[in-house]
């Protein structure tokens, strides 16, 4: 039986790095358009072979916007997502020479929107600060001691019958980073509180109510 969610929980959290508050129309969270395409190659392939998309002819409303189709499609030309770009063509004597290409941008962003692609964003999950600072400890870039600590690390998890994954996940629960963005003082301090009492309660504790 296919996997229905599965592209969509591969993408669907958001770097806040690529991330930005725009203030105007009540505030929103702009996402970073290469960084929505890179996305897209990881899952799908280079544009143009793995995943692409076609525009429709731009349409003028008459207020002062430009809307135009967008067509995304994925793994093949039949798989498509359909949405509408909208952007302003300038205000008075200083019109926007970038105004398609942003409309073009808009309708990819919302195409890729509705396939999984930075839901957290379009769920509002950004209004949450807490969120937000999961987030940015989860995409922390990995210690640079990290590829000769691990298989060491891993091994003294083992010893206790702990798997990385779940230790990764009990320190996101307690507001700290994942292992491989600790420095190796921390991973070190990290498995002495796991053989404590202390940690062996708080990660059994929390194993209960996740498993």
């Amino acid at each position: 039986m296919a996997n229905n969610m599965e592209i969509w929980n591969q993408v669907c959290e958001t770097d806040p790095g690529h991330t930005k508050q725009v203030n105007s129309r009540g505030g929103f969270t702009a996402i970073d358009q290469m960084y929505q395409v890179r996305a897209a190659t990881e899952v799908f392939g280079p544009a143009g072979i793995g995943w692409g998309w076609y525009t429709g002819e731009p349409i003028y409303p008459g207020n002062g916007t430009v809307v135009i189709k967008v067509t995304l499609w994925h793994g093949d030309t039949d798989n498509c997502v359909e949405q509408f770009g909208q952007k302003s063509l300038g205000y008075g004597d200083r019109p926007d020479e970038d105004a398609f290409k942003k409309c073009v941008t808009d309708g990819i962003t919302k195409c890729l929107s509705y396939l999984g692609f930075n839901a957290d964003v379009f769920l509002g999950k950004f209004d949450d600060n807490k969120y937000v600072q999961d987030m940015t400890r989860k995409f922390a870039p990995s210690d640079p001691d990290w590829d000769k600590d691990k298989a060491l690390f891993e091994k003294e998890l083992g010893v206790n019958g702990l798997e990385y994954a779940d230790v990764a996940a009990w320190c996101e629960s307690l507001g700290r980073r994942q292992p491989r963005n600790m420095t190796s003082d921390q991973r070190s301090r990290l498995l002495d509180y796991i053989n404590s009492d202390a940690g062996k309660a708080s990660y059994n504790d929390w194993l209960s109510a996740n498993q």
